[in-house]
């Protein structure tokens, strides 16, 4: 944390673009997609753990009176999404015996989501909803989830576009 804590402050204070090397493990990981048991999982509700700790950090940042910004996360699990990213999946979970189908893994994907959208809308917190500006290609992801620099800019663009249009307060000097 402390690491990565520097390099955001090093990036806000330079020109230099922050540029993460993308883990060769990662790379490794090839059709998962593909593994010899496909289950079906469609749950109707996200996991309490994840209830408990984005109220938690709602709770927070308003006793601290901060303004806080949730964004949905975009991923390459959309209908439609590019044949070359297929092979590249992995958290469908990760090292587990088995694969999730696609579709379960777009449901999982969209009860997330829309769990934010709902929350953010009864806490009265500030919500970019970008998850689904990202086409899903190997334009944009490297893999299910993780942006290539050219999905990264564009990331960068919607957020701030989203904290402009709804006047995010930024707090910086």
């Amino acid at each position: 944390m402390y690491q990565a804590k520097h390099a955001v402050t090093r990036r806000l204070n330079s020109n230099t673009p922050l540029m993460v090397k993308y883990d060769s493990e990662l790379m490794q990981r090839r059709n998962w997609l593909n593994r010899p048991e496909t289950v079906r999982y469609r749950p109707e509700t996200v996991r309490p753990q994840y209830r408990h700790f984005i109220k938690k950090i709602s709770e927070t940042c308003r006793e601290a009176n901060l303004p806080l910004l949730f964004v949905t996360q975009p991923t390459a699990y959309q209908k439609g999404f590019d044949p070359k990213l297929k092979s590249k999946f992995w958290m469908t979970p990760p090292f587990e015996e088995y694969t999730l189908d696609i579709d379960s893994l777009i449901q999982i994907s969209s009860i997330y989501n829309n769990y934010l959208r709902q929350f953010t809308a009864a806490t009265n917190n500030y919500l970019c909803d970008i998850s689904l500006e990202i086409p899903p290609s190997s334009e944009y992801f490297l893999d299910d989830c993780h942006f290539t620099e050219k999905g990264s800019e564009v990331i960068a663009d919607l957020i701030l576009s989203c904290v402009i249009r709804n006047g995010v307060p930024l707090g910086i000097n």
